[in-house]
């Protein structure tokens, strides 16, 4: 997923699109995701138990990251990221290049393919790349090392601050802000699945 660094960018996707749709019917697609530096943590709030559709949808070894990853963000409910990697990956389920080895393509706004991103939770690899800023020196094919990273580059974005717009925080796990056509249409599906899972906003 996480074609960071090339904000704003419009993708016509070549490989990584429609995979699954989201609820709110909208496919899976590249983007591109801006550094941010980290913020400070803030108590952590209450998380809330997955719903039947996130028992049924998420596998155990994925739902159970996800809710312990937040621990890389106190204050982030963790449906916000499980939201994540459904949109980009399925959880880890994509047959698709890019997502268990190599990079996934796409069609950028210069006409040229270009591959930059890999992994469950789609990091950009190539330079700049995103992974060097949030994964610690890990695995981005292993979900044990890119969900926290998703995690910690959802707090930098600001996914925990009271307050704070969720939304705003997958619009730029994206690449863009709200304001940007395709970022907004990759949050609210995002939002859609999170909803599914549990996720209760205030």
């Amino acid at each position: 997923m996480i074609r960071h660094g090339f904000s704003k960018a419009v993708f016509a996707t070549a490989l990584l699109v429609a995979f699954h749709p989201s609820p709110g019917g909208l496919p899976a697609r590249h983007h591109a995701h801006r550094q941010r530096s980290a913020q400070t943590a803030e108590a952590p709030a209450r998380q809330l138990p997955p719903t039947a559709t996130g028992i049924a949808d998420i596998p155990p070894a994925y739902l159970a990251l996800y809710r312990s990853s937040v621990g890389q963000c106190p204050g982030m409910p963790w449906q916000l990221l499980a939201g994540v990697g459904r949109q980009e990956t399925s959880h880890g389920r994509s047959p698709l290049p890019g997502v268990h080895s190599g990079l996934n393509s796409y069609v950028g706004t210069d006409g040229r393919v270009h591959h930059c991103c890999g992994g469950p939770m789609q990091f950009k690899l190539t330079a700049p790349s995103t992974w060097a800023a949030y994964g610690r020196g890990g695995n981005p094919y292993d979900p044990r090392d890119a969900i926290p990273a998703a995690a910690r580059k959802l707090c930098a974005d600001g996914a925990n601050r009271p307050g704070g717009s969720l939304a705003q925080a997958a619009a730029l796990y994206f690449g863009g802000g709200l304001r940007d056509p395709a970022s907004y249409r990759y949050a609210m599906s995002v939002l859609g699945w999170a909803r599914s899972y549990g996720l209760k906003e205030a």
